[in-house]
């Protein structure tokens, strides 16, 4: 795993899915997040 690139592809604002986000969340590159994934606030219209 390419830790510092995926750090500075965090930093420069990337959105990851939910999926990354719990890959990076169980590397402990990434905090977890309080409310929901992205994919669900789609769906509020």
């Amino acid at each position: 795993m390419n830790v510092e690139g995926l750090k500075k592809w965090l930093s420069n604002g990337a959105q990851p899915t939910y999926v990354v986000k719990s890959i990076l969340v169980k590397e402990g590159l990434m905090e977890k997040d309080k409310g929901a994934p992205l994919e669900r606030k789609k769906k509020e219209h």
